[in-house]
């Protein structure tokens, strides 16, 4: 849920994923995004800022933010609006998590009402 941006000649930002040409598949995303580039190609979306490849059963915060400034200041509200959007409510849904992602409790911790945490993160073996 934190605010995604990205700034150079040519910026591609993301709730998840700035620039996708493979497959993205199960998943979400809830921050703002923004991108800002000195030349006229930035792109920005909620789930994915531009997408080549293919997105299947993806969500996006429906009271998400995403905007892109281009050469000369001007702000635009992007358009990308790819993956479903839903509420936090839902989103942060033990039910949603494991019924309509297929997320398993073997790999994550779920608590309902919030983002669930990906177990053994920082563990060496």
């Amino acid at each position: 849920s934190a605010t995604s941006s990205a700034t150079s000649s040519y910026s591609y930002a993301g709730g998840l994923v700035g620039r996708n040409s493979g497959s993205i598949t199960n998943c979400y995303a809830t921050g703002h995004v923004s991108a800002t580039s000195s030349s006229s190609s930035s792109y920005a979306g909620g789930l994915v800022g531009d997408n080549g490849g293919t997105i299947t059963n993806c969500y996006r915060y429906s009271g998400q933010s995403f905007t892109v400034v281009k050469k000369g200041n001007t702000t635009y509200s992007a358009t990308n609006t790819l993956g479903e959007a839903k509420s936090l409510d839902d989103l942060k849904s033990t039910t949603f998590q494991v019924t309509t992602l297929g997320w398993s409790a073997d790999d994550w911790t779920f608590t309902q009402g919030e983002h669930p945490v990906l177990k053994n993160v920082g563990v060496t073996e």
